[in-house]
């Protein structure tokens, strides 16, 4: 939290250490700069991006069983799954240095969009993905190996998905080395 704490223009900080949780008090003086405005950008008015929620529905599969079983197939599976960030790996939902299988899934309406492409944008996953539209295989990364982990990975939905409907998106995810999982935002474009 920052206070201002009189007129002089001291500032405390109360901060909390990122790992041990210790509080602390800090006192600093903050001087006024010029500053320039930055002009807003225009809120996009067409249907060309849809904002994807950070929070998908996770499951492990420790026993390889979610392809036999059919997890990617829209049903009421997901019900026992537990909510999870993609902006972060799966340590808090599967356990510090869990090495294996995981699972996404989330319902999504994505709009119809004459003239354009419309892509899925994972910003990183950790370290493999294989991905699904409504029960349908899409995409996968499986022979990039370890090389994937920190780089976007880009793919073209436009033939694959419902326009205007709920699309039911499944990714499965293995990571054969420490941290793991979808862990930067995932954004669904249009392009030309």
């Amino acid at each position: 939290s920052i206070a201002k704490n009189d007129p002089s223009g001291d500032w405390s900080v109360t901060a909390r250490e990122l790992y041990g949780g210790n509080k602390g008090r800090t006192f600093f003086n903050v001087a006024l700069v010029e500053s320039t405005a930055v002009k807003p950008r225009p809120k996009r008015s067409s249907p060309g991006l849809v904002e994807v929620p950070e929070m998908w529905l996770f499951h492990t599969d420790p026993k390889k069983i979610g392809e036999k079983e059919k997890w990617f197939a829209p049903s009421d599976k997901t019900k026992t799954w537990q909510p999870l960030s993609t902006h972060g790996f799966w340590d808090e939902a599967a356990g510090v240095g869990y090495e294996g299988i995981g699972w996404y899934a989330i319902d999504l309406k994505i709009p119809p969009v004459k003239g354009k492409r419309v892509k899925l944008i994972f910003g990183a996953v950790d370290e493999n993905y294989t991905f699904w539209i409504n029960g349908k295989y899409i995409s996968d990364n499986l022979a990039a190996g370890t090389t994937m982990w920190d780089k976007p990975i880009t793919i073209d939905i436009t033939k694959h998905y419902d326009h205007g409907k709920k699309n039911h998106l499944v990714v499965r995810v293995r990571n054969t080395l420490k941290a793991g999982g979808i862990w930067k935002p995932v954004k669904i474009v249009a392009e030309d």
